[in-house]
């Protein structure tokens, strides 16, 4: 019996239907349906600033000083990683529509007490 392939078009169809907190998953079943989560997932990013008393309103953490740090640290850490792609895989960049910078902090932020400012002027320049 002959088989026949399902084309990507449709699989992606399919793929938009996934509930959009569970498409990360799609990113690693194969290479065809990482493809196609990779624009479902990455074509619009939010990019987070955060720091000090104003971070704790944002997360509505206020009387929980220790997880509003630990999610402040997962958020900037996740965000310092998708702008060093951004800025070093020209064909992920393409894939980025949208860029939502999330910017709370009455202080410095991780990216201005680190390396990383310096690491992506020298990388887009």
């Amino acid at each position: 019996m002959a088989q026949t392939r399902v084309p990507p078009e449709i699989w992606s169809h399919i793929a938009q239907q996934v509930p959009q907190p569970e498409q990360t998953k799609l990113l690693e079943v194969s290479r065809l349906f990482h493809d196609i989560a990779l624009d479902l997932v990455f074509s619009a990013v939010k990019i987070y600033f955060l720091g000090g008393e104003k971070a704790l309103t944002v997360l509505n953490a206020n009387d929980n000083y220790d997880f509003a740090e630990e999610v402040v640290r997962k958020l900037m850490t996740r965000s310092w990683e998708i702008l060093r792609r951004i800025t070093q895989d020209p064909s992920f960049s393409r894939v980025v529509k949208s860029l939502t910078v999330v910017g709370y902090n009455d202080g410095m932020s991780i990216f201005e007490q680190s390396k990383c400012p310096a690491v992506f002027h020298d990388e887009m320049h």
